[in-house]
């Protein structure tokens, strides 16, 4: 369950958990279904606990600070905003539209972006839209390409189960042949299941805050494609990657072209390619050969939705503390004055020479 769900359901879990508090927490403090149960019983109380009260009472069970989880659950602490990784906009189903509305009012009363930041968790990006963060510190991936031919794969699986020699199956009879028969099946299957051209990319990737945000972002495709190499792109729907030997710097690609997939729904700064900045520079056509491989690189690196997907994968190994301490804008690697805003359609892509993957 999410943080923003109905006032029903708040009044369902609340009820549920009432004159169980004790023994739940004791247990198990960090329980995903009783902090939200706790969320909903504050949001019973008028003036205590809200969607922030729940965010900073989750942060607080999160480090194992019980008494704290309470108590900002009830909303008599100081609340810390929503932050986190990945940027999303009001389209998400997630979106703190309370703490939205006081952040531009905050704006309108000339209060600073990083004041705004630290109470509200919200900040204007150079495409004027504003932004919140979801948590992906929990990002998990699951059925990893495997960089093997099948001979070598099932080989090196064999030698472990039958040893040195591998498995005998001349020799084997009745049940021993049976089992290597299933060892083989299972061998194959778990092949199939690792190396899929396509799926979607629920089927080897694990981002539930994303998905709470964008649901339908869960049947989104994914395609493997290991002549790409350390490359990937985001186009039509479709997330294409190639080297998945560092599972570090997959899930920073990962990051970077779902980032891509949100700004296409938000109506955000879109992303591109550097040969897609030919007709962007030169809406001419006889003169798009005059800009240089180089300047066309350049131009893609500075667009703002390649920023902002970039400053997703470079926030992802950051701590609570540290993100609150330092704004998203200050850690862009193009300033904001040099960056390019783009709207529009067309390929995005993750150059293979781009540092931020992690391999």
């Amino acid at each position: 369950m999410g943080l923003l769900d109905t006032e029903v359901a708040k009044w369902k879990r609340a009820f549920g958990l009432l004159g169980g508090i004790p023994k739940t927490f004791k247990n198990n403090p960090r329980n995903a279904e009783t902090i939200d149960a706790v969320f909903g019983l504050g949001g019973l109380l008028p003036g205590i606990g809200d969607v922030s009260s729940a965010i900073e009472s989750k942060y607080r069970f999160g480090q194992g600070d019980t008494l704290g989880g309470l108590l900002a659950g009830a909303g008599v602490l100081p609340l810390i905003p929503n932050v986190a990784g990945m940027f999303i906009g009001k389209g998400a189903k997630t979106w703190d539209a309370v703490k939205a509305s006081q952040a531009i009012k905050m704006e309108a009363k000339g209060i600073d972006p990083r004041t705004i930041w630290k109470e509200t968790g919200n900040w204007k990006a150079p495409d004027g839209k504003w932004r919140q963060e979801i948590p992906d510190n929990e990002i998990t991936l699951k059925n990893i390409p495997i960089a093997k031919d099948w001979e070598t794969f099932f080989k090196e699986k064999e030698i472990n189960k039958y040893g040195r020699r591998g498995a005998q199956v001349s020799e084997m009879k009745g049940d021993s042949f049976s089992a290597f028969k299933k060892f083989r099946a299972d061998a194959e299957k778990e092949f199939n299941d690792h190396n899929k051209t396509h799926r979607n990319i629920n089927e080897i990737l694990h981002h539930e805050a994303l998905i709470n945000s964008y649901p339908e972002l869960e049947k989104t495709s994914v395609m493997w494609n290991p002549n790409i190499g350390k490359s990937g792109e985001y186009s039509r729907g479709t997330i294409s990657f190639g080297d998945a030997t560092n599972e570090s710097g997959l899930k920073s690609l990962f990051g970077h072209e779902l980032q891509h997939a949100v700004q296409q729904r938000e109506g955000f700064a879109r992303g591109g390619s550097p040969e897609a900045m030919r007709s962007f520079l030169a809406p001419d056509p006889s003169l798009q050969s005059a800009y240089s491989q180089a300047e066309l690189n350049d131009a893609y690196r500075r667009l703002a939705g390649e920023a902002e997907a970039r400053l997703t994968q470079s926030r992802m190994p950051m701590t609570m503390d540290e993100r609150l301490a330092t704004p998203p804008w200050t850690m862009y690697d193009v300033p904001e004055a040099q960056q390019i805003v783009r709207f529009g359609d067309g390929a995005q892509s993750l150059l293979k020479q781009n540092t931020l993957l992690g391999y």
